[in-house]
C-alpha cells in the first residue's frame, strides 16, 4: 500500500509537471504573439505614412524625439549698413543657355503670374532625378548637374535648391538658397539641415519658400509663405498651409518635420551661378538668429566664422517685405 502511495504520489507529480510545463509554454506562445502585435502597432504608422529610419533619410533625416519646436520672434529693425546681396542677370550667356536648353521659358510662358511660374519650375525641377541626401555636394553649375540628372544620376536637397533658384533666376525671378538649421544642429550626427530656395515674387512684392525635392510651395489662405512665416505659420495654421501638388509619401508629415529645421537660417550673399567658373562671387553669408539666442558655431562639420549674424528679418531679406 505504501508503494502504491509513492506510485500514485510520482504519478501525481508528473502530472502536475506536465501541466506547469503546459501553462508555460502557453504563456510562452501568447507572449510571442503579443509582442509581435506591439511591434506591428509600432510600425504600422511608418508604413502607412511613409517613415522611414532616420539614419536612412527620413523626410529630412530627423530624430524621432525632436519634432517639437516653439515659437520664435526676430526683429524687424534695419541695420545701419544692411548686408548686400547679388543675384544673377538673365541675360548672361549661362543663364540664357540654361533658360533654352531646358526649356524654362516655354513652359512657363502661359503662367499668369509669378507665383503660378514658380509652381512650374518647382513641379519641373523635382521630377528631374531620385532624391539621395549622401551625394558629395555638386559645384555651383546647374546646367552640368541636369545633364548629369539625365544621364541617371542623382542629388540631394541642395542641389534640388540651387537648380531651382538658377531656373527661375533665368526667367526674371530673383531667387536663392536657404539653408534651414535646427536648434540642435551642431549635436546632430545626421541631418542637421535641410536645403530649400525662395524666390521673391515681383507681383506681390514678398518672398515664398520652393522646396522642390517634396515640389512644396506654401501658401495660406491664398498667401505665399517665406521660410520666416511659414514657421509661426506651423505652428499656428497647420491644417489650413497649402503645400500644393507635394509629393505623397510625405504629405502627411511635411509641415511637422520641416518646422524642426526653421530655427536658424542662412543664405549665401552671392546667388549668382556661372556655371563651372565662378571669379569674383562675393563669399560669406547671412544667418538670421532668433532674438535671445546664440548662433550655431558651425554646421555640416563647416565653422560660420564668414556669416554675418544678425536678428533682423528686414536684413535677411535685404528689403522690408520677408
Amino acid at each position: 500500500m505504501a508503494a502504491y502511495n509513492k506510485v500514485e504520489s510520482f504519478s501525481h507529480r508528473s502530472r502536475s509537471l506536465r501541466i506547469v510545463s503546459s501553462v508555460l509554454e502557453f504563456c510562452r506562445v501568447r507572449l510571442a504573439v503579443l509582442s509581435g502585435v506591439i511591434v506591428a502597432l509600432v510600425l504600422l504608422p511608418a508604413v502607412i505614412l511613409g517613415w522611414q529610419d532616420p539614419n536612412t533619410d527620413a523626410v529630412f533625416t530627423a530624430s524621432p524625439n525632436t519634432y517639437s519646436f516653439a515659437p520664435l520672434n526676430w526683429s524687424n529693425a534695419h541695420s545701419k549698413v544692411p548686408p548686400k546681396f547679388y543675384y544673377p542677370n538673365p541675360m548672361r550667356p549661362y543663364m540664357r543657355r540654361l533658360n533654352e536648353e531646358f526649356g524654362i521659358g516655354t513652359m512657363t510662358v502661359d503662367a499668369k503670374s509669378d507665383l503660378e511660374r514658380v509652381k512650374i519650375v518647382c513641379e519641373w525641377v523635382s521630377q528631374q532625378w531620385n532624391h539621395r541626401g549622401d551625394c558629395p555636394k555638386q559645384k555651383n553649375d546647374p546646367i552640368a548637374i541636369l545633364q548629369a540628372a539625365q544621364a541617371g544620376d542623382s542629388f540631394s536637397c541642395y542641389e534640388y535648391s540651387m537648380v531651382t533658384a538658377a531656373c527661375l533666376n533665368s526667367i526674371g525671378i530673383k531667387s536663392r538658397i536657404v539653408v534651414l538649421l535646427p536648434v540642435d544642429v551642431e549635436r546632430r550626427p545626421n541631418g542637421n539641415y535641410h536645403v530649400v530656395a525662395e524666390a521673391y515674387l515681383n507681383n506681390r512684392k514678398k518672398w515664398v519658400m520652393v522646396d522642390a525635392q517634396w515640389n512644396a510651395v506654401p501658401i495660406l489662405n491664398g498667401y505665399p509663405l517665406s521660410v520666416v512665416e511659414l514657421q509661426n505659420a506651423i505652428l499656428k495654421h497647420s491644417r489650413n498651409i497649402d503645400f500644393g501638388n507635394i509629393k505623397e509619401q510625405v504629405a502627411n508629415v511635411y509641415p511637422r518635420d520641416l518646422g524642426v529645421y526653421l530655427h536658424f537660417l542662412y543664405t549665401p550673399l552671392d546667388n549668382r551661378v556661372i556655371g563651372a567658373q565662378s571669379p569674383g562671387n562675393v563669399g560669406g553669408g547671412v544667418m538670421l538668429v532668433p532674438n535671445g539666442e546664440k548662433p550655431p558655431r558651425s554646421f555640416a562639420a563647416a565653422p560660420v566664422g564668414q556669416f554675418v549674424m544678425t536678428n533682423s528679418v528686414p536684413d535677411f531679406y535685404g528689403t522690408d517685405h520677408p
